[in-house]
């Protein structure tokens, strides 16, 4: 039985399962188990990991219904381990991921322990085990191991959750804090946020550090670079629910202005960059999701009146928050012409 249960769900992946997977065996941290997690492949993938699992006996081979939260809720159905990490098909693990964080969870007794990572535009650096300096981009800093800040549960919702740490990639849990929770399998974007979110009324203290340990593949054909879906409104939807969540189980917090203003800020900036991947599709779908769009115009325009909401936002934002609550339209044409240039437009 591995100490470390790492999952790995994977759907039509076979151009990327085997770095990911040869990460995991690369770990210098030995005591693990891999779950490799078909969740609809129709591609060499279900192939290439029955030849790895071939290759070593802590690889276990699972199969669940399409969709990554089903895979992941599979693989947490089976795993063994004491301690579970959640590994995406197109990205790798630092060779020391699981050596860190693993010891640091030990060392302190936390819940979870979460890694920053690197942003990765060239995959070749992948079969090496090692990034050079120039081949990424670094998220949170690169800080060595033994800077970690120790974070309540509180403190984690306030600076993760609502700042910019809503993974559950890069981040090693463990398992009795994860117990029954899952993921929700009716959302596409947001599953991430809600699942740690969900954690946080039995979590005492999390340790976080800014060493790159997870290696990010920038990868064009993911799911935030696809073209409009009906799903994008998802972003919208997990920090409504997120929001009521946190009031229900951290009600005095919740109540705090500058709580409400990051909750605003956080669903202001989901609505936006759904506007934005709806001013992308053609104009039928465009009259076809009217009746959304005044909605999201006015939960923006709601948003856009909660004290304090502007300090949060990213650059750039408060433009695109008038634009949008002034006319929809304007926003749509406006974006379109600066993505597709006026002759796609």
């Amino acid at each position: 039985m591995g100490t470390c249960s790492v999952i790995i769900p994977y759907c039509d992946a076979a151009g990327t399962l085997r770095d990911a997977a040869e990460s995991v065996l690369r770990q210098v941290d030995p005591d693990w188990e891999l779950l490799l997690v078909d969740n609809g492949s129709q591609d060499e993938g279900p192939a290439l990991a029955s030849e790895l699992a071939a290759r070593d006996e802590r690889i276990r081979l699972l199969t669940s219904e399409k969709g990554v939260s089903r895979a992941r809720n599979r693989g947490l159905d089976a795993a063994r381990g004491e301690y579970v990490a959640f590994l995406d098909a197109d990205d790798a693990l630092h060779p020391e991921f699981l050596a860190v964080l693993r010891k640091e969870l030990e060392r302190t007794g936390a819940d979870f322990a979460g890694s920053g990572f690197a942003i990765v535009r060239d995959r070749s650096v992948f079969s090496a085990g090692e990034l050079p300096a120039e081949g990424a981009a670094g998220q949170d800093g690169a800080d060595r191991a033994g800077s970690f800040q120790e974070l309540t549960a509180k403190a984690f919702l306030r600076e993760g959750i609502l700042g910019n740490d809503t993974r559950v990639w890069s981040k090693l849990f463990r398992r009795e804090t994860v117990a029954d929770t899952r993921f929700r399998e009716d959302l596409t974007i947001g599953e991430d946020t809600l699942f740690v979110l969900e954690l946080l009324p039995r979590v005492r203290k999390a340790e976080v550090t800014r060493e790159m340990l997870y290696w990010y593949y920038d990868n064009p054909g993911g799911a935030m670079n696809r073209p409009f879906a009906e799903s994008y409104f998802d972003q919208v939807r997990c920090w409504q629910e997120a929001e009521r969540f946190t009031e229900e189980q951290f009600h005095a917090l919740a109540g705090e202005p500058e709580i409400r203003a990051r909750f605003a800020a956080r669903q202001a900036v989901g609505i936006c960059l759904t506007a934005s991947k709806l001013a992308l599709a053609d104009a039928e779908t465009r009259r076809r999701m009217a009746d959304r769009t005044e909605q999201m115009r006015g939960l923006l325009r709601s948003c856009a009146r909660t004290p304090g909401m502007e300090q949060y936002l990213p650059a750039g934002y408060r433009q695109k928050i008038r634009l949008f609550t002034g006319s929809p339209a304007l926003y749509f044409a406006a974006y379109g012409l600066w993505k597709r240039g006026p002759r796609q437009w």
